[in-house]
């Protein structure tokens, strides 16, 4: 018999359809039907192939090389390379400059030009042969001479982002001691949006590189427990499915991880802020939140925590209308919460309450972690765990949200002028 798939048929992939194919199979003999059929299914994967690259390329022609929306969604889906380039840039910028300034023959303390950046805790601890920014030298650049031309480096994009702002040298005219302190104003917003960029990138960062794997180690994603049981074939044998660590992850997974960050940075915000509060003076004494009001100038660590707080809860914020963080049932409640949140932050700081607003953010980022730290338990199917995680939640929330917020209150009422 003649071999319908010889030298002389049209195997094009443009010119063979399933009904061609299905018709030659029904001239072949039952002897030749296992070729026959490799051959056919081979024919039609390569024609679906063809038509999926031909509208491919229409779909380019249409809309330009990639379109605008293909291209809004790559800048989402690689917010850490977009957020890391920034950041470099910035960088890059801020280093040309100080470059620059240290050849003119000024005099420059690099550790005073990053203070936005740096922990406060950090570079106050430091030699004072390795920097004076605990002294108060100025806001970033110590100079020997005075700037020509009205040029002023310290004033330049990348000094207002990298360094604090506003700083005043207090002298105690009693003892001579001096107190370095920071003021506010709209060149704070400079770090603000820096912080935005970083906080991107750390949670980009935890995400991929931790918690995604941490959650499919635990099982977390996949698909009830259809997944958890052998998968059977026709033949009735067991089949068990693989996992594939590069493909992309699943809802659960996705909400696993970002409840995972909120975890790490609520933490970690927490206990620095806890310890801040412990050595305030409006720990033990509530009357301290409205003392010497208003309270124009901050001391360097304050101001550090108190802004990249507001960074982010408005990276939060954006997370949530760009889409990138995961849609949620109650995402009306969600924005409306995120907004209230960052005008509150705000305003306490404009307003210069931010001996109550620091009070309020450590009653608050409590709760919320072992809240978070519960749903990681309840997403990895530890269950009894995550019991006892809700018991001590509702202890939490209980102490911090009703009896330490209650105070808070109280306190604005009664004490308040």
């Amino acid at each position: 018999m003649k071999d319908p798939f010889n030298s002389s048929f049209n195997t094009s992939p443009a010119l063979i359809s399933p009904t061609s194919v299905f018709m030659v199979s029904n001239s072949t003999n039952t002897n030749d039907g296992s070729t026959l059929r490799s051959r056919r299914e081979a024919s039609v994967g390569d024609h679906r192939q063809h038509h999926h690259d031909s509208t491919t390329t229409k779909n380019r022609n249409a809309n330009g090389v990639l379109g605008p929306v293909v291209w809004s969604l790559f800048l989402i889906q690689h917010q850490l390379v977009l957020s890391c380039s920034m950041i470099l840039a910035i960088f890059a910028a801020h280093a040309l400059i100080i470059s620059k300034v240290a050849r003119d023959g000024h005099s420059v303390d690099w550790i005073v030009t990053l203070t936005a950046i740096i922990p406060p805790p950090i570079w106050q601890s430091l030699p004072q042969s390795w920097t004076k920014a605990s002294q108060g030298v100025g806001p970033a650049i110590l100079s020997a001479r005075k700037w020509t031309h009205g040029y002023n480096p310290n004033e330049t994009w990348s000094s207002l982002a990298m360094a604090l702002q506003y700083q005043r040298i207090i002298v105690n005219e009693t003892t001579g001691a001096t107190q370095v302190l920071y003021g506010k104003g709209w060149n704070d917003f400079y770090m603000v949006f820096v912080w935005v960029l970083i906080w991107t990138a750390f949670r980009e960062v935890a995400m991929t590189y931790f918690f995604f794997p941490l959650g499919r180690h635990f099982g977390v994603g996949e698909q009830g427990k259809k997944n958890k049981k052998a998968a059977k074939n026709k033949a009735g044998r067991s089949i068990q499915p693989e996992k594939d660590v590069h493909a992309p992850p699943e809802g659960k997974l996705v909400r696993f991880a970002e409840q995972g960050w909120l975890v790490l940075y609520g933490s970690c915000m927490w206990s620095f802020g806890m310890y801040q509060l412990y050595h305030s003076p409006y720990w033990s004494d509530t009357t301290y939140y409205w003392r010497d009001y208003p309270k124009t100038h901050l001391d360097a660590t304050t101001k550090w925590y108190y802004l990249i707080q507001f960074a982010f809860w408005i990276q939060q914020l954006l997370l949530a209308i760009l889409g990138i963080e995961k849609p949620r049932k109650d995402f009306l409640e969600y924005l409306i919460h995120h907004v209230i949140t960052c005008l509150l932050i705000g305003f306490s700081y404009s307003f210069n309450l931010t001996s109550v607003g620091h009070a309020v953010l450590c009653a608050m980022d409590l709760s919320d972690t072992v809240l978070g730290a519960c749903k990681m338990l309840k997403y990895m199917h530890k269950d009894r765990l995550a019991d006892v995680g809700f018991v001590f939640f509702v202890v939490t929330w209980v102490l911090s949200r009703h009896y330490y917020y209650g105070l808070i209150v109280w306190s604005v009422f009664v004490e308040a002028p």
